[in-house]
């Protein structure tokens, strides 16, 4: 791993670390868990702010004006997050590390599943799976795991059949096009 890539990922676990101490003194903890979640799904579903936090050419007081139009604690034309919440993505953006969010929340969740020794697994299948596969998955997963487990399911056609698992930091590929591709490498090392 290259010294940027460490540096980046120790910058997201220090703020996730932060936002972790700062969320777990509030009250409103649930709700906030609730809204950060929200923030992800808004994140993977739009392009155009995954751009612009990524772009070089946005000031940190750029990045700060574009967290106030989109984001608020009171108004309701806007996304509405807790004050908290808002003040530490403000926060972000006034440092210009709107484009290490995504990172950071990640890091978050997985603060919050450690300290409820519950493990994240993304599960990545090319069709819905039905919920009686998903939920025999959980029961699987969580004797083997030894811990309760906390599913997230995403679809991926290209996978073309079979499932990819991602637990913590360990991949387990059983995807059809993984298996394709072992394959076609095999053939080309006969040859």
């Amino acid at each position: 791993m290259s010294k940027n890539i460490k540096s980046f990922k120790k910058t997201a676990q220090r703020y996730a670390k932060a936002l972790f101490e700062l969320i777990n003194d509030d009250v409103n903890k649930a709700s906030i868990d609730g809204q950060i979640q929200e923030i992800i799904l808004f994140i993977e579903n739009n392009n155009d702010f995954k751009r612009i936090t990524m772009s070089p050419l946005l000031t940190p007081s750029n990045q700060e004006n574009i967290i106030a139009d989109l984001f608020s604690y009171d108004d309701d034309r806007k996304v509405k997050i807790d004050v908290l919440l808002f003040k530490f993505i403000s926060s972000l953006a006034r440092n210009g590390r709107l484009a290490i969010l995504e990172n950071i929340i990640l890091e978050y969740k997985e603060l919050v599943s450690k300290n409820k020794n519950e493990e994240l697994v993304t599960i990545t299948s090319a069709l819905a799976l039905d919920e009686d596969v998903k939920e025999e998955l959980k029961n699987n997963l969580t004797t083997k795991i030894g811990k309760s487990i906390i599913l997230e399911y995403k679809l991926d056609p290209s996978i073309i059949g079979g499932i990819i698992l991602q637990i913590g930091s360990k991949l387990i590929d059983c995807s059809v096009k993984y298996k394709l591709t072992k394959l076609n490498y095999a053939m080309k090392g006969a040859n």
